[in-house]
């Protein structure tokens, strides 16, 4: 899998071109245009020239921000790439939260909306929220 190291990755102008391209191909006399942003979200995804991808999406962001402030809207500067690098992370978070899932119920105390962790398993019990004192009742 070398092949991806030192790759620029997936970024939000290049997740907005393939939906671009995905509009663009469902109406027959737009198919043809629709390869286009396909093509350059293909290129920017596995180019491995970061500093310039980093540069043009930088500009994207700085134009897009300035018609959306007239709606109130922006773009935030943290967001991440998806590359070969954080992809691991990525699916061990949800791994992860796909365990937590199963071995754990959430319920939210009805008297302060805290959320509490639940052992499954348990049938119905009755819960003493910690911080307000509620109690309540939940099936785990």
């Amino acid at each position: 899998m070398r092949f991806f190291q030192g790759i620029y990755g997936l970024d939000f102008l290049s997740i907005l071109l393939l939906l671009l391209s995905s509009i663009l191909n469902i109406w027959q006399p737009t198919r043809l245009i629709s390869i286009i942003p396909l093509f350059i979200a293909v290129y920017r995804t596995l180019s491995k020239d970061i500093y310039k991808r980093k540069n043009e999406y930088t500009r994207f962001r700085r134009v897009a921000n300035k018609f959306l402030s007239k709606v109130g809207l922006s773009i935030p500067d943290n967001l991440a790439t998806l590359n070969s690098s954080n992809m691991s992370q990525l699916s061990n978070r949800i791994k992860y939260n796909i365990n937590q899932r199963k071995k754990y119920k959430t319920v939210i105390c009805p008297g302060c909306k805290k959320k509490l962790k639940l052992l499954r398993g348990r049938g119905k019990v009755i819960i003493t929220c910690k911080t307000c004192k509620t109690e309540f009742k939940a099936k785990v």
